[in-house]
């Protein structure tokens, strides 16, 4: 069995530079406190193990419950790996009132790999749209706003790169977002800025 605690300290090179706590392993409670680099790195090292891999990206699976023999069917919160278009190695949806809805993922996108953290999506389907946008960008180099504009980070862009050991990493601050970029009052990642 993989513990969150080796993922968490395994990749790093200095685990004391980490800015996660986790008080609660189911993730519901706003205890629990990560940045979007974090994430990332927790990502590419929960990669590693295949178990979690064919997991996350199982679009639905059914059992079997005794002793009625009534099957109960499981779907995953990630309609992406239902998407034939995309090539997802590792995915976890999350939600919780305090961090919003939050999508992270592993995928190869123009033939390289990508982790893909969004944090705080408006609504229900606004992750697979971001992450829709993200694959577009990294594709074309050209971003497609949802409607209007997409608003600049501080450095100018609205997505921003960044390098890890063996994946690139790609944070994307919604359209409205970007005011809230880094960390926010509740110590939640509100937006995407590294």
């Amino acid at each position: 069995m993989v513990l969150f605690s080796d993922l968490r300290l395994a990749p790093h090179p200095d685990p004391f530079r980490w800015k996660v706590s986790v008080t609660d392993p189911t993730g519901l409670s706003s205890q629990n406190v990560s940045t979007a680099n974090d994430l990332a790195t927790l990502v590419a090292a929960a990669a590693e193990h295949p178990e979690i891999r064919e997991f996350s990206t199982t679009p639905s699976h059914y059992v079997e419950v005794q002793p009625t023999g009534q099957l109960l069917g499981f779907n995953n919160t990630n309609g992406l790996v239902k998407n034939s278009g995309w090539n997802i190695h590792l995915s976890k949806t999350g939600y919780i009132r305090e961090a919003g809805k939050c999508l992270v993922m592993l995928a190869t996108i123009a033939s390289k790999p990508f982790v893909i953290v969004l944090l705080d999506s408006a609504g229900k389907y606004t992750r697979q749209g971001d992450a829709q946008r993200v694959r577009e960008w990294l594709e074309t180099g050209r971003a497609n706003p949802p409607g209007s504009a997409i608003k600049a980070n501080a450095s100018g862009s609205a997505f921003k790169s960044i390098k890890t050991t063996k994946v690139k990493t790609v944070t994307y601050a919604a359209p409205g977002h970007a005011k809230r970029a880094g960390i926010a009052k509740s110590s939640h990642a509100k937006a995407l800025r590294t």
